[in-house]
């Protein structure tokens, strides 16, 4: 019951190796029953302040946004997650 998006990029991550970004549950089910590396928004967020993209408060800050508007989020924080 996978969109035609989600079955696109996992059909691609898989023919070449790579990570699927995506929090759709039954996309990200599909992509652990295959193997297949997948990451989300917060996982995003994780690594754009790991790579020096985004300093903690800024990554911080993006994510109490998107759950202002709406975005289901497990953690308040990214710093939660480190």
């Amino acid at each position: 019951n996978l969109g035609d998006g989600e079955a696109s990029c996992i059909a691609c991550a898989l023919q070449r190796k790579g990570i699927v970004v995506t929090d759709d549950r039954m996309a990200r089910s599909t992509c652990k029953e295959r193997a297949i590396a997948v990451t989300g928004t917060l996982g995003i967020l994780k690594a754009a302040y790991l790579d020096g993209i985004l300093q903690i408060e800024e990554a911080d800050t993006m994510l109490k946004q998107m759950v202002d508007y709406g975005f289901y989020s497990p953690v308040q924080k990214i710093s939660d997650t480190l």
